[in-house]
């Protein structure tokens, strides 16, 4: 089997399963285009295309937050909207604080930046802190280890929102929040008031895999789960899990990829862009044999036959025993497959953004017996080719 890709973009693929059981094979493809300055410049395919992802990435390591989480997700039930940069300040010029927001289509976001600040004490009488005068900045990064969460490990407590971030005070103790640093990303609609103040955190990147809400939907990995399934999937596994979007940035279904994109103070230099998604539409075929391969005694059979004949009459050249080739020669017919636009990232500071979308293809088998094995086996045979195009809507 083999792909032909006949669009300038990245692919992949995987095999696996639904928590059912049912598993599938998956195709995907990614799209990385130049970000358009004004809604009237024409967006163009970058002339380097993102890569792959078949892990996640990141900045500095694996204990950090996540850059890019990985492209090899087997389905997503909903679109994920991310995007991986920086807060930066209007003409370059350094500011306290800073309003940004992003917003496509439908969904929206916005978070307001502080320079750096921390909780302190400006008097022994002073039972509770007060809030530092936010340093000013011109570029902010955009990342959770920046947002509300953390760990206060004096106070013995931490944020299940957000492991990475800072600013939680677990013990109302000047030990526990003097000189604790606050995040630089607050949700304007809920901005912290006092050392108890408990926020979600504001973002727009990747959300971890093991924060809540998303941790939820995982699935319960006991003893039960490693006697009977493993290494499936839990029963009561969620696929919400694959979308790893902030739980603001969670599409209510899947984008078309033609939606107006507003992004505010997020681009360098600062300021507002407006602009359309070019529209781009994939579309995937496979090429599936219109018969089964036939038994392999047969193509021994038919080659011999060829041999048999050439001793008896050896004119011309000598036959080759080529049982790929008589594989390959069969007839097929084509299955298209539906091809859903289920991640959008915005990379603002290489001046790109990237669309990945994803289609499925059903296998007869599963992996749980050898059986099952076999027939999930005999079904990837059955398909002769993967053939990928691209258009607009």
């Amino acid at each position: 089997m083999e792909t032909v890709n006949n669009t300038p973009f990245s692919d992949g693929r995987m095999i696996g399963a639904k928590p059912d059981g049912q598993y599938f094979y998956t195709q995907v493809v990614k799209a990385t285009f130049s970000l358009p300055a004004s809604e009237t410049e024409k967006i163009e395919v970058a002339s380097e295309q993102l890569p792959f992802f078949g892990s996640d990435e990141y900045d500095d390591s694996i204990t950090g937050p996540v850059k890019f989480e990985s492209d090899l997700v087997l389905f997503k039930p909903r679109s994920d909207i991310a995007l991986v940069g920086s807060a930066h300040a209007p003409e370059g010029k350094p500011v306290a604080e800073l309003d940004v927001s992003m917003k496509v289509g439908e969904v929206g976001k916005k978070i307001k930046v502080f320079g750096d600040r921390q909780w302190h004490y400006p008097s022994r009488l002073k039972l509770e802190p007060i809030m530092s005068a936010p340093a000013s900045f011109v570029q902010m990064p955009l990342t959770y280890d920046r947002a509300f969460g953390g760990m206060d490990h004096k106070g013995g407590d931490f944020s299940p929102e957000n492991f990475q971030g800072t600013g939680i005070i677990g013990a109302r103790h000047p030990d526990s929040a003097d000189e604790t640093a606050l995040p630089n990303l607050e949700d304007p609609s809920d901005l912290i008031s006092s050392w108890a103040s408990r926020p979600k955190p504001a973002c727009f990147g990747f959300y971890a895999r093991g924060s809540q809400p998303r941790a939820q939907y995982a699935g319960t990995y006991d003893e039960q789960w490693r006697d009977e399934r493993s290494p499936d999937l839990p029963e009561d596994f969620s696929l919400n899990y694959n979308n790893g979007a902030h739980p603001d940035l969670i599409y209510p279904a899947y984008l078309r990829g033609d939606e107006v994109v507003e992004l505010h103070n997020l681009t360098p230099g600062g300021g507002h862009i407006k602009f359309r998604l070019p529209g781009v539409r994939p579309t995937l075929v496979f090429n599936k044999f219109r018969d089964p391969m036939p038994p392999i005694e047969e193509i021994e059979k038919q080659e011999g036959a060829k041999i048999e004949a050439y001793i008896e009459n050896p004119a011309g050249p000598m036959p080759t025993i080529d049982p790929m080739k008589m594989f390959y020669d069969r007839p097929t017919d084509p299955v298209p497959v539906e091809m859903e636009l289920d991640t959008l990232v915005f990379v603002p500071d290489e001046g790109v953004f990237y669309q990945v979308w994803r289609g499925l293809y059903p296998l007869r088998g599963g992996l749980r017996t050898d059986s099952e094995t076999e027939q999930m086996q005999e079904s990837i045979v059955e398909i002769h080719s993967i053939q990928i195009e691209s258009s607009f809507l």
